[in-house]
């Protein structure tokens, strides 16, 4: 934790205002790890690789990696996020559903830390929820195990929903999702 928030002493309390005031600092210090990165709409639009090697490389050394929205880390614009599109103005107030499906995933490599009578395994575990207070189901994806956890693979999740869908349901701006690989 930052030193804005960890040098006050316990009985003076930390309120939601007091986490206000020190949030810009904080999302400096944040900003800064090699484990934080921010896409732009236009850089999920053309489905290339967005993460550079230098946030692969902080996921490694941290154990996870916290993906962002650019414009939230536009300067002076906080959290208030761009206008919505005209077409979904509309929608607000309405039931606008979100899905997000796993669909595959690449093996860069094995990790061999099984025993030598055993085989390596991965398993995607997920869960989060929408700024609608929505909540996804719990993830748990089946076992990738034997020829599938090769390197080079690129393994499929299942067709039916319980295989593959990590959040359905109403949301207007966010869904924050937490997803780990083992």
């Amino acid at each position: 934790m930052p030193e804005v928030i960890t040098s006050r002493p316990v009985s003076q309390g930390y309120s939601m205002a007091d986490l206000a005031e020190d949030l810009p600092e904080v999302t400096k210090l944040w900003m800064a790890q090699p484990n934080w990165s921010a896409v732009s709409h236009e850089d999920l639009a053309a489905a290339g690789d967005f993460d550079s090697p230098e946030f692969i490389e902080g996921m490694r050394e941290w154990g996870f990696g916290v993906t962002v929205p650019a414009w939230l880390t536009a300067p002076g614009e906080g959290n208030a996020g761009p206008e919505p599109a005209q077409e979904l103005e509309s929608a607000r107030g309405t039931d606008y559903s979100f899905r997000l499906e796993y669909e595959n995933f690449y093996v860069h490599r094995v990790v061999g830390d099984g025993w030598p009578t055993t085989r390596d395994e991965i398993r995607w575990l997920s869960g989060g929820q929408s700024d609608l207070r929505w909540r996804a189901q719990p993830f748990m994806s089946k076992e990738f195990g034997g020829e599938s956890a090769q390197a080079g693979r690129t393994p499929a999740f299942g067709t039916s929903w319980n295989d593959r869908v990590a959040f359905a349901g109403p949301a207007d701006r966010a869904v924050a999702l937490n997803v780990a690989c083992w």
